[in-house]
């Protein structure tokens, strides 16, 4: 789909790895072509405070020029501090890549 790009993130999301985490996502936060952006969680085993701070910082700067943020995830290890900080709605959580493009297509 034009305007998508997709960033598929495996393993853990913690302190250790997050500019590595924050580097995949800061070439799509500027690209004009980004409309939306979907970072897929699915293969992540541990997401971190850091992780979510970094996926908050990226939702902040595609709405600032009017793309979008959506986040595939489907395992406890992710799900949890999400539901637990209450950003499930805020970041536009699929349980599927194919749920993240269209639904975060109509929102």
């Amino acid at each position: 789909m034009s305007g998508v790009s997709v960033v598929h993130v495996a393993g853990e999301v913690d302190l250790a790895t997050a500019v590595t985490f924050r580097d995949s996502l800061s070439p799509y936060l500027s690209d004009p072509t980004t409309a939306l952006l979907v970072c897929d969680l699915s293969q992540v085993r541990f997401l971190a405070c850091s992780g979510l701070s970094i996926l908050l910082d990226a939702q902040a700067a595609l709405n600032a020029r009017g793309a979008s943020l959506s986040v595939v995830a489907n395992s406890p290890s992710v799900l949890r501090p999400v539901m637990v900080t209450g950003l499930r709605d805020a970041l536009r959580v699929r349980s599927s890549l194919s749920a993240a493009v269209s639904q975060s297509t109509v929102d």
